[in-house]
């Protein structure tokens, strides 16, 4: 390991290549663990062990057994994809010569032609993997200790966001690609350049709140919705303030939410990345019988009251959580067989679904006018519309 390393850590680089001058404050902020943070700890932990010891993934977060067991299937298919003379590395410390500091890489596999880096992301934010910094930052210290090599590829895992291309994406990465980002990274290095934008928030960084910098553009996108601090820097009277503004903020951004889903609906309009979906789809109970046989045939089985809360208000969800729970010592998957003997499909009915406006990258099939009716029978597009160009007027106001 070289000196350092927490000045420019590959995890922090969308920060600090885009806010070169946040390297010497945010030293002065501790990193203080999070919940978010513990549960990707753990995570890592289960799948560098099973990797390197083939232990089978245990813990009594059902959900983050099954996303070690999808990265897991994936990087072993992957190796063996690739054949002999393949090096697979798990929790790999790299020198970064482009930084002088070093990185701990999730996955690099190493083949004679091809250096492939694989990050594990276990949180609900969606990761773009297009030339991602903190990869290519590993791509570069696997580079300087395995060699150059033909072939140069990243990938991430991110199992709990529903991407539209899907929970694990790639991206390959040419020599050009590199040239650039090493002038960007050799650029940063040098600079003590203070630059405020969405950045600030999507690395997190602690100074954000304090920083005059982020106050001064936060308050010019005032009209964007973007707000001028973080709470905890507030006074008394700015938070009281801020309380105010976020009335008018949260109404601003409801009107153009409505705008954007009313020309997509209603005109036919395209709102450059987003789109309209059903929201996630929300199942209840038949009726109360129902829920009174759940109910009792979960206390039977160990369910806590904890769990499933007093009778009346217990929840589809609930019941699958408990179901996890305790079904988790038969085997990954068990949970599924027993919610479908003790709650299943014929025992449950869909909850209305209301329309959303999300981001493209939402992996959700897009919404748009008549999709909900089906096709008629033998009938084509081109005869859907013959069929309705010879309807007079009369005939349309009737049929409306």
């Amino acid at each position: 390991m070289t000196a350092h390393a927490a000045f420019r850590p590959p995890s922090s680089a969308y920060r600090w290549l885009s806010c070169p001058g946040s390297v010497e404050v945010l030293a002065l902020y501790p990193n203080e663990p999070s919940e978010a943070s513990i549960k990707g700890d753990v995570a890592h932990a289960l799948l560098a062990d099973a990797i390197t010891w083939g232990v089978v993934p245990n813990h009594p977060d059902i959900d983050i057994v099954e996303g070690v067991m999808l990265a897991l299937e994936y990087i072993m298919y992957t190796y063996k994809q690739y054949g002999k003379g393949t090096v697979l590395c798990a929790e790999e410390t790299l020198d970064i010569p482009e930084t002088g500091e070093f990185g701990t890489a999730d996955i690099i596999m190493v083949t004679p032609s091809s250096i492939h880096v694989i990050d594990y992301k276990n949180g609900y934010v969606p990761v773009n993997i297009h030339m991602n910094p903190q990869l290519l930052l590993y791509l570069c210290g696997a580079i300087a200790k395995y060699g150059e090599r033909k072939h140069y590829k990243i990938s991430v895992i991110q199992p709990n966001y529903v991407h539209v291309d899907g929970k694990i994406r790639h991206h390959d990465v040419t020599p050009d690609d590199l040239s650039w980002f090493r002038r960007e990274v050799a650029f940063a290095m040098t600079s003590q350049t203070v630059a405020a934008g969405t950045h600030c928030r999507t690395s997190y960084c602690p100074a954000r709140g304090t920083c005059n910098v982020f106050l001064g553009w936060a308050q010019e996108n005032l009209k964007l919705a973007y707000y001028p601090g973080e709470s905890i820097a507030m006074t008394d009277e700015q938070l009281a303030q801020a309380l105010d503004e976020a009335d008018l903020l949260q109404g601003w951004r409801d009107q153009l939410r409505g705008e954007a889903m009313r020309r997509i609906l209603h005109q036919n309009r395209t709102i450059a990345g987003y789109k309209i979906v059903r929201a996630k789809k929300d199942r209840d109970f038949k009726d109360d019988k129902t829920k009174e046989q759940v109910y009792k045939t979960l206390k039977d089985l160990g369910a806590t009251e904890d769990e499933l809360h007093p009778r009346q208000d217990i929840s589809v969800a609930g019941v699958e959580r408990a179901v996890k729970r305790i079904f988790k010592p038969q085997g990954r998957g068990a949970w599924l067989k027993g919610m479908q003997a003790i709650c299943g499909p014929d025992q449950l009915q869909p909850v209305n679904q209301s329309l959303t406006l999300e981001k493209a990258i939402d992996g959700r099939k897009p919404y748009t006018r008549g999709s909900e009716f089906p096709p008629l029978p033998g009938a084509t597009p081109e005869d859907v519309l013959t069929a309705t160009s010879t309807l007079t007027a009369t005939d349309a106001i009737s049929i409306l």
